[in-house]
């Protein structure tokens, strides 16, 4: 089982997909990477096996920080 992730801007980074067994079902965890702007970010994630979809597709709209408040790291 594979994450499938696509973010509008900026990029997707150390991404894993997990199995859950108090849900009986997977954990998907990823970090995304802002570019320079405050403009939202589309994200889109579907988790894959085989080559086939195996979950439907999570949409989620984030809001980076201003550069201001962003860690340095």
């Amino acid at each position: 089982v594979e994450p499938v992730i696509t973010a509008s801007r900026g990029r997707v980074e150390i991404t894993s997909a997990r199995p859950l067994g108090a849900v009986r079902g997977w954990r998907a965890m990823f970090d995304v990477v802002p570019d320079a702007g405050v403009e939202p970010i589309t994200l889109r994630l579907y988790l894959r096996a085989n080559g086939q979809p195996l979950t439907e597709t999570w949409l989620y709209e984030w809001a980076p920080p201003p550069l201001a408040e962003r860690p340095l790291d």
